[in-house]
């Protein structure tokens, strides 16, 4: 079953859209604003600039999201992973990265902090799922603050799959950047499965 995501409100704003080639040759970019409140709990905004001259789709995307707690994410979550968020203070988040038809680059900045996880319960595995989460919560990073030696800038790369949507893309781009903050092991991991399956798709 996918996760849930959802904006209440919603408001898109779209400039200049044209196919016309002499008003592209004056201004080749497609403006979106996208403002929405995001799983109903916090104000996201994003601004889309589309190249309406290029051959690849190239555009670029940077957005914000107010404080929100990382519970509100828990109808995503629960649906993707066998795990529930249980707390987790989510501070400041921005992004910033550029794309085309193929591939997205650039950063996910997420301040959080007492950020914990509990793997979903079994029927007769209590025991064992209090276990894994001992473990999943050792494997995260719980805090990621500017005061912290730790601190981490994401790094978004995703390459998109083309059998897929735009939102798609857009999401696996930040969702990537989320990965290589909150759990830099399975960041890794990640990366080396999909370099995998790009290795057996070229043979």
């Amino acid at each position: 079953q996918p996760g849930t995501v959802f904006f209440d409100p919603l408001k898109l704003a779209v400039y200049h859209v044209t196919n016309d080639s002499s008003l592209i040759a004056e201004n080749n970019i497609m403006r979106v604003d996208f403002q929405g409140r995001i799983m109903g709990e916090a104000n996201l905004d994003a601004e889309i600039d589309i190249d309406l001259a290029s051959t690849h789709e190239e555009f670029s995307i940077s957005g914000t999201l107010e404080p929100v707690t990382g519970t509100a994410f828990n109808p995503m979550v629960e649906h993707l992973l066998p795990v529930k968020i249980t707390s987790g203070d989510i501070n400041k988040t921005a992004f910033n990265f550029k794309a085309n038809d193929d591939i997205s680059h650039g950063e996910l900045i997420m301040e959080y902090e007492n950020l914990g996880v509990e793997v979903s319960k079994g029927k007769d595995h209590d025991k064992k799922s209090r276990l894994i989460s001992l473990v999943a919560n050792g494997l995260l990073n719980g805090k990621n603050m500017p005061d912290d030696h730790k601190y981490r800038t994401g790094t978004i790369r995703f390459e998109r799959r083309q059998d897929k949507a735009i939102v798609n893309f857009l999401w696996n781009s930040c969702k990537i950047g989320i990965i290589s903050i909150v759990a830099p092991i399975a960041d890794k991991t990640d990366k080396a499965e999909r370099q995998e399956q790009k290795e057996e798709r070229k043979e």
